[in-house]
């Protein structure tokens, strides 16, 4: 599972890149911003999670119920903070 985190990590840095093409074209919104920056980092949070849960030892079924509502509480506080983000840098005028 580690092998697909990997390149999950490094097409993160594609999806800032588009962001910024994106941004320089005038066509970024604050929702577009939010969406492109946590989706990709809830794909990552998931693999890392079930890769930790299945080198466990003893894998039990919390750990996924744990790594469910984490990767859910995560992602909605990442897009809120993502909006905020957006707001401070393109300023509304």
């Amino acid at each position: 599972m580690s092998q697909v985190l990997i390149p999950e990590v490094v097409c993160y840095a594609g999806v800032i890149a588009l962001l910024i093409f994106w941004g320089i074209r005038g066509k970024l919104t604050e929702q577009l911003f939010a969406v492109f920056l946590v989706a990709p980092l809830g794909l990552i949070l998931i693999t890392a999670g079930l890769d930790a849960n299945r080198s466990s030892p003893d894998p039990y079924p919390f750990g996924l119920i744990a790594l469910s509502i984490g990767t859910l509480v995560a992602t909605i506080m990442a897009y809120v903070i993502a909006r905020w983000l957006y707001r401070q840098i393109f300023p509304p005028q």
